[in-house]
């Protein structure tokens, strides 16, 4: 059952998508148009994972907009996505360092 963790926290800071995504594309050295189309090849889907991911840790944004910003994207799509990235850096290490890592990014 999925539980929200969209409450505000106060020890995140917002970042804003833009950083986010400049952030994820440069790691993964794609673009956002691969991100917000329809393919489901893992050299696009993984990033784009991990892309929502973000967006929704460190944005207010809705799932609904970040769906629609990611080619027209249903909400519980986003959910998921969201979730599996939580779970792969509970699970893996290396997801773990890897977004250890691109948040250092961000903050920088």
């Amino acid at each position: 059952m999925y539980t929200s963790n969209r409450m505000v926290d106060k020890n995140v800071k917002f970042i804003s998508e833009r950083e986010i995504i400049e952030t994820i594309c440069s790691h993964f050295e794609t673009n956002i148009e691969a991100m917000s189309s329809q393919s489901r090849k893992r050299a696009v889907c993984y990033p784009r994972q991990m892309l929502i991911y973000f967006l929704v840790k460190y944005t207010q944004l809705s799932f609904a907009a970040i769906g629609d910003m990611l080619g027209g994207r249903d909400h519980t799509t986003i959910i998921r996505a969201s979730e599996t990235i939580r779970d792969l850096a509970d699970v893996y290490e290396n997801v773990a360092v890897e977004v250890k890592e691109i948040t250092q990014k961000m903050y920088e």
